[in-house]
Parts: C-alpha cells; sequence; structure tokens
C-alpha cells in the first residue's frame, strides 16, 4: 500500500492532526486514525499496522481490525492510498 504523495499530515491546534491534500485541509485525524496514517506512509501493511496499535492502545485486535480496515478503504475511496504504487503518486 502507498501514500498518495500530494497529502500531508499537518498537526492541528487541537492536538489532533489534519491530513491536506495539495495544500487543502481534507480530514482531521484522532492519535488512532494519526498512527494509522503514519504507519501507512512508512510502508507497513495492513497486519503490521493492526499489531502495531494492538500494542500501543492495548484495544482487542478484532476492533483494531475492524478500525483500521475502515479506515484504510475511506483512504482508498478518498485516493489518498492505492495498492498500485504508480497510482498513488
Amino acid at each position: 500500500m502507498k501514500a498518495s504523495t500530494v497529502v500531508r499530515a499537518v498537526p492541528a491546534s487541537n492536538g489532533k492532526t489534519r491530513l491536506e491534500v495539495a495544500g487543502i485541509p481534507s480530514f482531521e485525524l484522532n492519535p488512532v486514525a494519526t498512527t494509522i496514517w503514519a504507519k501507512l506512509v512508512e510502508g507497513l501493511s495492513t497486519q503490521e499496522i493492526i499489531d502495531h496499535l494492538v500494542g500501543k492502545f492495548g484495544l482487542p485486535e478484532e476492533r483494531m481490525s475492524s478500525d483500521v480496515v475502515k479506515f484504510i478503504e475511506v483512504l482508498k475511496e478518498n485516493f489518498l492510498v492505492s495498492d498500485d504504487p504508480e497510482l498513488a503518486g
């Protein structure tokens, strides 16, 4: 999975993180979503991200798995990540 190169994570004044697409604020992320985004940018697989979050937040793997998959689907629907590295630029 590859994150789009036109997306940038920017800290927001409320302690959350904002994803900006081509400089335009598009999504506001909570701490879990921010971690998922950061791990996607690092190139981790979905399962590696789930394992990391289970360890970091101490939540059940089933819940983390569901949340991660749903969030990645939203990112894909908005063309912020892609399974095809050629399309993620």
